[in-house]
C-alpha cells in the first residue's frame, strides 16, 4: 500500500483469502486508512503501522464495491455489489449505520463527495451515476447512459461531474442536461 501525499510505502500487515477492492485514506491527517473487502467488510488500519482500527463485519451482502470518507473522517460512505449506499458514523470506539441509499440496480464502483461533504456523487455498473444530498440523504440528480461507470469525480469548481465507463468516453456533465464527450480511447 502506498501512501500518495509523501510517496513512501505503507505497512500492510497479515494474511487473507479475501482481497481489497478500493482503499481511501482521507483527509490530510491520514488518521486512518478504510478499505472494501470483497467479503462485505470495511476495515481501517493505522497508516503508520498497519495495525487494525476497526472492522465492519457485513457492511454489504454482495461484497464493499466502494469506499470514501468525508474530510473529518467522522463519516464513511460505503457501496456495495447489490446496488445500495450506505452512510456509516465513525467515532472512536463506534462505527454505526447513519443511513441506507436505494438507488442503484447494479453494484457501486465508485464514490467521491464535493469539498464541504454535503454533496455525494456515486457510479454504477448499471449505467447510472447518482448526485446525492449528503445532508438530507436524498437522491439529487440521476444520470443514465448506456454505459457501466467505472469512475466519477467533481470538476474542479464542483458544478460539474466527470464520468468513465465502459464505452470508453470520458464525460462532463452539468446539470444533467448538457454532456460533451472529452476523450473517446480508440
Amino acid at each position: 500500500m502506498w501512501e500518495l501525499l509523501y510517496k513512501k510505502g505503507l505497512v500492510w500487515k497479515g494474511k487473507s483469502d479475501n482481497s481489497v477492492r478500493k482503499v481511501c485514506a482521507p483527509g490530510q491527517s491520514l488518521s486512518f486508512c478504510s478499505s472494501a473487502w470483497n467479503d462485505g467488510k470495511i476495515r481501517a488500519f493505522v497508516p503508520a503501522t498497519g495495525e487494525p482500527m476497526y472492522e465492519i463485519n457485513n457492511a454489504h451482502n454482495l461484497g464493499v464495491t466502494a469506499i470514501a470518507a468525508t474530510s473529518d473522517c467522522k463519516q464513511i460512505i460505503s457501496g456495495g455489489g447489490d446496488g445500495q449506499v450506505r452512510i456509516w458514523n465513525i467515532g472512536e470506539k463506534t462505527q454505526k449505520l447513519r443511513e441506507v441509499l436505494k438507488e442503484h440496480r447494479g453494484a457501486v464502483s465508485c464514490i467521491k463527495t464535493n469539498k464541504n461533504d454535503k454533496e455525494g456523487v456515486t457510479a454504477s455498473l448499471d449505467g447510472t451515476c447518482v448526485i446525492w444530498d449528503l445532508e438530507r440523504y436524498v437522491r439529487k440528480q440521476m444520470i443514465l447512459d448506456n454505459t457501466l461507470f467505472k469512475c466519477v469525480c467533481y470538476h474542479r469548481g464542483e458544478y460539474q461531474i466527470i464520468t468513465s465507463g465502459t464505452d470508453r468516453k470520458q464525460v462532463v456533465s452539468q446539470g444533467g442536461a448538457e454532456t460533451r464527450v472529452l476523450l473517446t480511447a480508440s
